[in-house]
């Protein structure tokens, strides 16, 4: 029972945190709304409605967003590597349960 509550709140988490860092694609204004005019350049943000003002992502931002990208897939890299070397191990499943226990997860 415990297991499946804790793999569930891992997918949960893991979603939940993917949806935060993974930055918004906007259309082009003009197939959002007809009344709006598309900006002649890509970089003029006048044309945008507001309600897409908080789409747009600075440089500073796009890095921060792909830094943390980068962990979460070296992250579930290692996961899946531990899966599947785990069951090679004796007492591999024994180690990691006294690893995590350590630091008070139960699983």
């Amino acid at each position: 029972m415990i297991r499946r509550r804790l793999a569930v709140a891992l997918v949960a988490a893991t979603s939940t945190t993917l949806a935060l860092v993974t930055p918004v694609q906007a259309q082009e204004p003009s197939s959002l709304s007809s009344t709006t005019e598309a900006p002649e350049n890509g970089n003029d943000l006048e044309g945008l409605p507001d309600m897409l003002m908080s789409a747009v992502v600075d440089g500073e931002t796009a890095l921060v967003l792909e830094v943390i990208r980068a962990i979460m897939a070296l992250g579930l890299a290692v996961t899946q590597g531990a899966t599947i070397i785990l069951p090679l191990i004796p007492g591999g499943t024994d180690q990691l349960r006294n690893f995590f226990g350590q630091f008070g997860i139960q699983v």
